[in-house]
């Protein structure tokens, strides 16, 4: 999620929009594959190949990091995240 954030941020200071695409992808990814849905909240760390042997320890700057990014993605660049696949 950090990544994500960080890029959008470097664009709205000049980096091209183009940077935006791969951005988004971070958070698609992320959503996808370090949500839990039984719990609730996001794994602090993961695998790109097996979403079953990530490992589920959750950490609190990992839920902000989220939400800060989640929520930046709402208000600045108008994406809407559906609430389905949170839960």
């Amino acid at each position: 999620f950090k990544w994500a954030y960080l890029i959008s941020r470097a664009v709205e200071l000049g980096l091209p929009q183009s940077y935006l695409t791969p951005s988004e992808a971070l958070i698609d990814n992320a959503l996808a594959r370090s949500y839990d849905a039984e719990d609730g909240g996001f794994y602090t760390y993961g695998s790109l190949s097996d979403v079953s042997s990530a490992d589920k320890a959750k950490d609190w700057i990992t839920q902000c990091e989220a939400l800060r990014t989640l929520a930046h993605y709402a208000t600045v660049r108008q994406r809407e995240f559906c609430p389905q696949t949170l839960y």
